[in-house]
């Protein structure tokens, strides 16, 4: 490369799909098996419009995105099926919407709720129950005592300490 030239778009084009063909090969390797998948609402062009995202959980790196008009379970589904054509997909977790556990399920990938949106639906429940029920503090204190069990149970950081503290026999 020689000082004050200018290279020309095509050349740089052609010399990153070049190199992006040669790092796919070793990029497999990276991915873990094990990955994040979320959305987002975006504004692009002054239009609402979806992005989605598949996260490499252990590595830390985004795996895959796209920008889609409209959001249903058949575009999930083709997204995450395209991925899975290209790198090994063992587990994806998610936030709770629905459909989500059938198109895991349809695809053969296993499935994991996100632990923040396990907890959010969890409070969310009591609070709908507690205005519901709200002469008997009796049974909401029972309700909040073990869902504070629960989400010990759910932070703790490995099988042995769970297995220690809740498995007591």
């Amino acid at each position: 490369l020689e000082w004050n030239k200018r290279l020309s778009p095509q050349s740089i084009k052609n010399w990153l799909t070049k190199t992006i063909k040669k790092k796919n090969k070793t990029i497999k390797t990276l991915f873990s098996g094990y990955y994040n998948y979320a959305e987002q609402y975006v504004k692009i062009n002054g239009q609402w419009m979806y992005r989605l995202a598949l996260f490499n959980i252990k590595n830390n790196i985004l795996v895959q995105e796209k920008i889609v008009k409209q959001l249903n379970p058949r575009t999930v589904e083709k997204f995450i099926k395209e991925i899975k054509a290209q790198i090994p997909i063992i587990a994806i977790t998610t936030d709770s919407k629905p459909y989500y556990r059938n198109i895991m399920d349809k695809l053969d990938i296993k499935h994991q709720l996100c632990i923040f949106h396990i907890k959010k639906e969890i409070n969310t429940w009591i609070k709908k129950h507690n205005r519901k029920n709200k002469d008997n503090k009796e049974d909401l204190e029972k309700i909040i005592y073990y869902k504070n069990r629960i989400f010990e149970i759910i932070d703790v950081k490995n099988y042995n300490t769970a297995k220690r503290n809740y498995l007591k026999n």
